[in-house]
C-alpha cells in the first residue's frame, strides 16, 4: 500500500513538473516570438521613417535645383514612381530641354519643362485618357504627365534601352530609325550627343543630390 501511494506521489510530482516545465518554455517561446515581432514593428517603422525622410529631401532638392513649387517637386517624386520612371533621368532631359524654364517655348513649337510638341502631347494625352489643352503644357505637373508617360512607352517599345529611348523621345521614333540606319557600323548606333547629354546631367543630379542628402 506505501508503495503504490509512494509510486502514485512519484508520478503526480513527474507530471505537475513536466506540466510546468512546458508551461515556462511556451512562455519563453511566446516572449520570443513577442520580442521578434516587436523588433521586426521596430525595423518596419524605421525604414519607413528613413523613406519619408529620404523623399522629403528629393522634393526640396528638386524645388531648389529646378525653382518648381513644392507641390509641383512632389508630383514629380509621386509620377515618376508611379511610372517606375528615374527621377534623376527625368531632371537631366527637363535640364537639356528646358533647362528648368517651363514657360520656354522651342523653335518647332516645343511647349514647357520638357519641349513637347504640341500633336505628340494631344497623341499622348489621349493614349493616356487626359484632357488636352495646348495651354496646359506650360504647368508643370501636366506637361511632366504627358512626358513621363512618352518616356514610359518609349522605353517599352525599345526594350528598355535608354540611348534608343532617349535619341526617340528627341528625333521621334521614325528618326531613330533613321538615325540609328546611318549609324549602323557604330557600336552603339542609337547613342547621341542628345542621350550622351541628358545620362551625364542624370549623374549629376543623382551625385548632388548624395551630398545635399548627407
Amino acid at each position: 500500500m506505501q508503495k503504490r501511494i509512494l509510486i502514485y506521489i512519484v508520478l503526480t510530482a513527474t507530471i505537475l513538473f513536466s506540466t510546468t516545465v512546458y508551461g515556462i518554455m511556451q512562455n519563453q517561446e511566446a516572449n520570443i516570438i513577442d520580442i521578434n515581432s516587436v523588433a521586426e514593428g521596430n525595423i518596419a517603422r524605421e525604414f519607413l521613417r528613413e523613406e519619408i525622410i529620404e523623399s522629403n529631401n528629393l522634393i526640396h532638392f528638386i524645388s531648389d535645383l529646378t525653382k518648381l513649387s513644392h507641390e509641383e517637386a512632389e508630383y514629380i517624386v509621386q509620377i515618376c514612381k508611379e511610372k517606375e520612371i528615374d527621377i534623376f533621368l527625368v531632371l537631366g532631359l527637363m535640364k537639356v530641354e528646358s533647362n528648368f524654364n517651363i514657360r520656354l517655348i522651342g523653335k518647332q513649337g516645343e511647349i514647357g519643362l520638357t519641349q513637347l510638341k504640341v500633336g505628340t502631347a494631344k497623341w499622348i494625352a489621349s493614349n493616356i485618357g487626359v484632357e488636352f489643352k495646348a495651354q496646359d503644357l506650360f504647368e508643370p505637373k501636366y506637361n511632366v504627365n504627358i512626358s513621363t508617360s512618352f518616356l514610359k512607352g518609349l522605353r517599352e517599345r525599345n526594350n528598355g534601352d535608354i540611348h534608343k529611348t532617349l535619341t526617340a523621345y528627341n528625333r521621334g521614333e521614325g528618326g531613330l530609325k533613321k538615325y540609328m540606319v546611318s549609324r549602323s557600323g557604330r557600336r552603339n548606333p542609337a547613342e547621341s550627343t542628345y542621350s550622351k547629354r541628358v545620362l551625364e546631367y542624370s549623374t549629376i543630379f543623382r551625385e548632388s543630390f548624395k551630398n545635399y542628402n548627407s
